[in-house]
């Protein structure tokens, strides 16, 4: 039985009894997260959707990184670590790539370097793969930066295959302007309140769909209840063991973010619930 992701989201015709899974920053829990080792990594084995962070070079790149700062997953080409914080958005990418980005992880992985934006896009789009696109708040988004990643993804025909998520609803919003019909999941690390399904109703148009996106901890049956009483659906991250699945499937959480468990875990517990 193979999960395959449907980007149209939930209609009434699937399976209500399927949890899609999403791999976290690629196959970060073996590859060096967020790099193509952990994208290809995440391919091999078996996943058909990954999510990866975004922030800019000094010369307005967009690159694959989750921190504002390079130093915890960056080397130097000796392999010993940074001592001064370096932040991503004062280095161009020139100098970024002096770094090795793998190094950290395992000594197989030694010069990995940062991805671009465009090298991911054209893995999904040679591979058939999902992505989750994560908008970080510490990188002063902003329609210039929206244009050239919604140009990136729609030159490479995957604007069906991207959903955006974002802590930040006005980067949310960017994106919506420039693809009316996009997918966007708001991210939240707090218990859902009124005022998150007011953030979900703002992203809501006539013609996209919107969902939340929550951390594991955060979310609870009257939380599950209050979304689903005002038609949102929800994900949950970061999601590592079948007791939080259990947990979430009773809540009827529609796909999970995870660094560890892979579709045949997912099949085998569908099975056994």
């Amino acid at each position: 039985m193979g999960l395959n992701f449907n980007l149209n989201f939930f209609d009434e015709s699937q399976n209500k009894n399927e949890i899609e899974t999403i791999a976290h920053r690629g196959y970060s829990v073996e590859a060096p997260e967020n790099t193509m080792s952990a994208f290809i990594e995440a391919k091999n084995k078996g996943y058909n959707t990954i999510e990866f962070d975004v922030q800019w070079t000094k010369d307005s790149i967009p690159v694959v990184l989750h921190d504002e700062t390079i130093n915890r997953t960056a080397r130097k080409e000796d392999g010993s670590k940074l001592f001064f914080n370096k932040k991503c958005e004062k280095l161009t990418l020139e100098e970024l790539l002096n770094y090795d980005f793998g190094i950290y992880k395992n000594e197989k992985y030694k010069n990995e370097k940062i991805p671009l934006f465009e090298d991911v896009v054209d893995f999904a789009s040679n591979n058939e793969m999902n992505l989750y696109i994560e908008l970080k708040e510490t990188s002063n988004f902003d329609e210039d930066k929206a244009k050239m990643l919604v140009d990136s993804i729609v030159e490479a025909d995957l604007e069906d295959n991207v959903t955006w998520i974002s802590f930040e609803e006005d980067y949310l919003k960017e994106i919506g302007e420039l693809l009316p019909d996009a997918r966007l999941g708001y991210l939240s690390d707090k218990k859902v309140t009124k005022n998150t399904i007011e953030t979900l109703k703002e992203l809501k148009t006539a013609e996209n769909e919107v969902f939340l996106d929550i951390k594991n901890s955060k979310i609870n049956q009257k939380g599950a209840n209050l979304l689903k009483d005002n038609d949102f659906s929800f994900e949950s991250w970061v999601v590592n063991n079948s007791n939080d699945l259990s947990r979430l499937k009773s809540l009827d959480c529609s796909a999970i973010t995870t660094d560890t468990l892979l579709d045949s875990d997912i099949v085998q517990f569908l099975n056994d619930y």
